[in-house]
C-alpha cells in the first residue's frame, strides 16, 4: 500500500491515509482477514484443503514457492510475471491462502507496462479412466479498468490438445472459491489448467491471485456443512432458531440428520435433510431456539450420513459473541489514517433504537505507523437529530495504547439517549501528524452513511478512507430483550441474505455452462446494478459485493440462457 496526501479543497481538509496511487513511502497495514472464528468456511467461500477419503488428482497451495512443472509466460515481455508470495495490490487475499499464493501484480509492472496477457499454466495431469472430475480454486481480484482475470482448461484426447476453454472471468473487487464440474470433457488422457491476467490497453492495473488449485473425483457418498448462518456478533439476550447450510458433495441423492450444538448452554438440536440432490445446498433451520445471553458461544454443526466417505467436511465450528457493543467494523485493522493538523477528527454515528445509556467506548490505533507517533487522543460523544450537536461526554488528551483495543469507561450522568436520537462518537487528534497515532479502519466500507469527519470545528458526513473505523460504543438499557431477525431460508439454485447491509455475499449453482446475468432492481423495477454479465461454466459460485444503494426494498434477478430465472426480494438496512 502507499501513502498519499489527500486534500479536499472545498473545506480545506488534509489528512494522511491508505491509498492506491503512486508514492514512495510505504503505508503500514495490519492484515486483511475477512472472517472471524470460522474454522471451515470464511466469509466468502468454502475452505479448500486436501480431503482424505477422496481421489485427489492434483492439489497445489503454493506454500513452497512456484512449483516445478508450472509454466509462467511473460506475455508482454516486460519482465513482470506471475509469482508466489503475498501482495498489497489485492484488496482481499484468496480465501484460506495460508502464507502464500500465486499472483500477478500489474501495479508492480508500473504505469508504463505494455498491453498483453500474463499466463500461469499447470502441469499436464493424467486423467485416463476417470468418469467424473471437479476443479476448485480460491481467487482474488482487484479491479482497475479494463484488465480482467480468467481461468481456462484444456484436455488432451490421446493425440492432440484441445483449445483452451474459458471457465470464468473476474472483473470485480472481490475474492471467493469457485468449483467447476469438468465431467463433460471426459474421457480424456490429460488436463491442464490456465490462469491469465489480460490487459488490452497497458498501463497501471491492480492484481489477480490464485491458490488451492484442486482437481478431484467426488465420492459416491459425501455430505458436509457448508456454512453456519449466524453473524459472528449479535446483541445480548437474542433468541432465534440457529441455521446452517449443508451440501451434498457426493454423486447420490442423500437423506441424513444434521445436529447443532451450542456451548455454554447445553443446546442440542437435530433436523433431518431429505432427498438432497448431488451438488445441491440446503439451508437447515433447527427446530429448537437458543437464547444468546451474553459472552462467547461456540456453535458446532455436524452431519450424520451413514457411509459418508469423507468425514473431514462433516463438522463446522463457529464462535459467536453476544454483547451490547455497537459495531460496524469487522474486527480486523487493515490500515490507518491521520491528519496533518491537530484538532481534526473522525467519528461514527449510531442511531438509537431504544432508550439506553452509553457507558463505554472502544477505539483501535495502528501499532507502529506513523513514526514517531504519539499516545494521546481526545474522545467526545455528541447527540443530534441529523448532525453532531451537543457534547454529552468528553475525555481530553487521554493516554492510549497503539496496536490494541482501548476500552474507556464513560460517565453515564450525561449519556442517556432516547429512541430516535443519535450517538456520535468522535476521535480528535491532539498533535499534528506524524507525531500522532493513526486511527485504524477495516478493509471495506459497510456503513458509509454513518461516517463523519470534523475539520476546523465543522462536521461533515462522508467517507474517503476506504473502510469502517475501528470505533465502538457500549450501551446499557432498562430491562428488555432485543430481537434479532434471522435470515429467511433460500431455495434452489440461488442463495442470498434477505436482510443485508451494503456488503452482501451471494452463492449460486449452474448445472451447465451458460450465459449469466445477475442484476439488482429497485421496487419500481428500475435496474440499479449489473453484478455479473458473462459466460460461466457449470459449477458452484460465491461472490461478495459492495452495493452502493440507499435503504429500501430491492430484488436480485439471476437469469441464464439455459433457462434459470430466479428473483429474490431483499432489504438493505444500513
Amino acid at each position: 500500500m502507499r501513502r498519499i496526501s489527500v486534500t479536499l479543497s472545498c473545506i480545506c481538509i488534509t489528512c494522511l491515509l491508505a491509498s492506491k496511487t503512486p508514492s514512495e513511502l510505504k503505508f503500514a497495514e495490519q492484515g486483511k482477514a475477512i472472517a472471524r472464528y470460522e474454522v471451515w468456511v470464511p466469509f466468502d467461500g468454502p475452505e479448500l484443503s486436501i480431503p482424505t477419503g477422496r481421489l485427489v488428482i492434483f492439489f497445489e497451495d503454493f506454500e513452497s514457492g512456484m512449483p516445478l512443472g508450472w509454466q509462467v509466460i511473460d506475455g508482454n515481455s516486460d519482465g513482470c510475471t506471475w509469482t508466489v508470495g503475498t501482495t498489497d495490490d489485492l484488496f482481499l487475499p484468496p480465501p484460506n491462502y495460508g502464507t502464500a499464493y500465486a499472483y500477478y501484480s500489474d501495479d508492480d509492472a508500473g504505469e508504463n507496462a505494455p498491453s498483453g496477457t500474463e499466463y500461469l499454466i499447470s502441469p499436464s495431469l493424467d486423467c485416463i479412466g476417470l468418469t467424473d472430475l471437479f476443479l476448485s480454486y480460491s481467487w482474488a481480484f482487484t479491479i482497475f479498468d479494463p484488465p480482467i482475470g480468467a481461468s481456462y482448461v484444456s484436455f488432451h484426447d490421446g493425440s492432440t490438445w484441445g483449445s483452451w476453454d474459458q471457465l470464468a472471468t473476474y472483473y470485480v473487487d472481490s475474492s471467493g472459491v469457485d468449483t467447476f464440474d469438468l465431467t463433460t470433457y471426459l474421457p480424456a488422457d490429460s488436463v491442464q489448467v490456465q490462469f491469465t491476467y489480460e490487459d488490452p490497453t497497458g498501463g497501471w492495473g491492480w492484481a489477480f491471485g490464485i491458490d488451492n488449485v484442486l482437481l478431484e473425483v467426488p465420492q459416491d457418498h459425501d455430505v458436509g456443512v457448508a456454512s453456519i448462518e449466524i453473524p459472528w456478533y449479535i446483541p445480548t439476550d437474542t433468541s432465534f432458531h440457529p441455521q446452517a447450510n449443508v451440501k451434498n458433495y457426493g454423486l447420490n441423492i442423500e437423506t441424513f440428520d444434521v445436529t447443532c450444538e451450542i456451548s455454554p448452554g447445553a443446546y442440542i438440536s437435530t433436523e433431518t435433510v431429505s432427498n438432497i440432490d448431488p451438488g445441491n445446498v440446503t439451508l437447515v433451520t433447527f427446530p429448537d431456539s437458543f437464547a444468546f445471553e451474553s459472552g462467547l458461544f461456540t456453535v458446532t454443526v455436524y452431519t450424520q450420513l451413514v457411509g459418508d466417505e469423507n468425514p473431514l467436511n462433516d463438522t463446522l465450528i463457529k464462535e459467536i459473541t453476544a454483547s451490547d457493543w455497537l459495531i460496524y467494523d469487522d474486527g480486523f485493522a487493515y490500515g490507518g489514517a491521520y491528519w496533518f493538523d491537530a484538532g481534526n477528527g473522525w467519528g461514527v454515528q449510531f442511531p438509537v433504537t431504544e432508550d439506553w445509556w452509553v457507558d463505554s467506548i472502544a477505539c483501535y490505533f495502528d501499532s507502529t505507523w506513523p513514526s514517531p507517533g504519539d499516545t494521546t487522543a481526545t474522545f467526545r460523544i455528541y447527540d443530534g437529530a441529523a448532525t453532531p450537536t451537543n457534547v454529552r461526554w468528553e475525555s481530553i488528551s487521554t493516554t492510549i495504547q497503539r496496536g490494541v483495543w482501548n476500552y474507556i469507561g464513560v460517565d453515564t450522568s450525561g449519556t442517556w439517549f432516547t429512541s430516535g436520537d443519535n450517538v456520535f462518537f468522535f476521535y480528535f487528534q491532539v498533535q499534528p501528524g506524524p507525531a500522532c497515532p493513526a486511527l485504524s479502519f477495516d478493509w471495506a466500507i459497510d456503513y458509509p452513511q454513518y461516517d463523519w469527519y470534523c475539520t476546523s470545528g465543522t462536521f461533515s458526513n462522508g467517507n474517503m478512507w476506504g473502510g469502517d473505523w475501528l470505533m465502538r460504543i457500549h450501551f446499557t438499557t432498562p430491562a428488555g430483550i432485543n430481537e434479532w431477525v434471522s435470515l429467511t431460508p433460500d431455495e434452489f439454485l440461488f442463495k442470498a441474505p434477505v436482510i443485508t447491509s451494503s456488503r452482501v455475499s451471494l452463492a449460486f449453482t449452474l448445472p451447465q455452462a451458460t450465459e449469466v446475468e445477475l442484476s439488482v432492481y429497485d421496487a419500481a423495477g428500475r435496474k440499479c446494478a449489473t453484478l455479473i454479465k458473462d459466460y460461466l461454466g457449470a459449477g458452484d459460485y460465491s461472490r461478495t459485493y459492495m452495493l452502493d444503494l440507499a435503504d429500501g426494498v430491492y430484488f436480485y434477478n439471476l437469469k441464464t440462457e439455459s433457462g434459470i430465472d430466479v428473483t429474490k426480494k431483499f432489504i438493505i438496512v444500513q
